[in-house]
C-alpha cells in the first residue's frame, strides 16, 4: 500500500510538473506574440526601406491583378489542375502536419534542431495565421470567381476573405522557418519552391488574385524570420519539449515536456 501510495504522489508531481512547463511555453507564446505586435515601434530605416518596398510592389501587383489573373487562368490546363491538387495542402494541413511532424521526430530522434524548426514553424504558423485571419475580413475583398475575375474590395465583411491569401501565409511561414533553421541551399529551396507552388496553385483554382498570394507570402516570411530570430541563442539551455520513456504501473509510458 505504501508503495502504491508513492506512485501516486510521484505521478501527481509530474502532472503538475508536466503543467508548469505547458504555463512557460504559454508565456513564451505571449511574450513573443507582444513583441511581435510592438515590433513597428523598434523599426529602423533598413526596416523601413523594406516595408516601403512592399507596399510598393504591393501596390503595383493589386493595380494589375485584373490583367495577371486573366493572363494565368488563359494558361490554365489539366497539367496545372493536377500539380494544384498535388500541392495546394502544403498552404493548409501539410503545413500543419510538417511542423508536427517535425516536433515528434526531433522529440523521438533526439535531435534538438529538428525538434525547434518544428516548434518555430507552428509558432510562426499560429502568429501568422492569426494575421492574416484578422486582416482578411478588414479589407473584404471578392475571390477571383466571385468577382469574376475583377478587383473588388468590400472592407468590413465576413463575407469575403480573398485578401491575404491564407494558403500563401501557410506555406511561406514554414518554408521561412525552415530556410533559416537548415544550413546549404537544397532543403531552403525546396522549402521556398514548394511555398511558391502553393501561391500559385492559388491563382490558377481561381481563389486568389496574384495581389492576395503575394500579401500572404509576405506575412509568413516576415513572421516565420521573426520567430526565429528571437529564438537564436536559446541552443544549450533546454528551451523546448522532451520525450522521455518513465515507468509505470504494470508496464511503462512515454512523458511529454515542455
Amino acid at each position: 500500500m505504501g508503495e502504491e501510495q508513492s506512485l501516486k504522489v510521484k505521478e501527481k508531481d509530474k502532472q503538475i510538473d508536466d503543467l508548469k512547463k505547458l504555463l512557460e511555453e504559454a508565456k513564451r507564446y505571449a511574450r513573443d506574440g507582444a513583441a511581435l505586435v510592438t515590433s513597428p515601434l523598434h523599426w529602423g530605416a533598413e526596416d523601413v526601406r523594406m516595408f516601403a518596398a512592399f507596399a510598393a510592389s504591393l501596390g503595383v501587383l493589386l493595380a494589375t491583378d485584373e490583367q495577371t489573373y486573366q493572363a494565368i487562368q488563359l494558361r490554365r490546363s489539366a497539367t496545372t489542375d493536377a500539380i494544384s491538387n498535388a500541392t495546394t495542402d502544403f498552404g493548409y494541413s501539410w503545413a500543419w502536419g510538417i511542423s508536427g511532424g517535425l516536433i515528434a521526430g526531433g522529440l523521438v530522434t533526439r535531435n534538438p534542431n529538428m525538434r525547434d524548426t518544428g516548434r518555430d514553424a507552428l509558432e510562426a504558423l499560429v502568429f501568422a495565421t492569426l494575421i492574416t485571419n484578422i486582416l482578411k475580413p478588414i479589407f473584404g475583398r471578392e475571390r477571383p470567381d466571385q468577382a469574376d475575375g475583377q478587383t473588388i474590395f468590400h472592407g468590413f465583411t465576413n463575407q469575403y476573405k480573398s485578401f491575404p491569401s491564407g494558403h500563401a501565409t501557410t506555406a511561406f511561414a514554414v518554408a521561412s522557418v525552415v530556410a533559416m533553421r537548415t544550413e546549404g541551399w537544397i532543403v531552403p529551396t525546396v522549402a521556398y519552391a514548394l511555398a511558391t507552388m502553393v501561391a500559385f496553385d492559388r491563382v490558377n483554382d481561381q481563389a486568389h488574385f496574384v495581389g492576395d498570394v503575394f500579401a500572404g507570402a509576405a506575412i509568413g516570411v516576415a513572421v516565420g524570420r521573426f520567430v526565429v530570430k528571437r529564438h537564436r541563442g536559446e541552443a544549450g539551455s533546454r528551451a523546448g519539449p522532451e520525450i522521455e520513456i518513465v515507468p509505470i504501473p504494470e508496464g511503462v509510458g512515454a512523458r511529454l515536456t515542455f
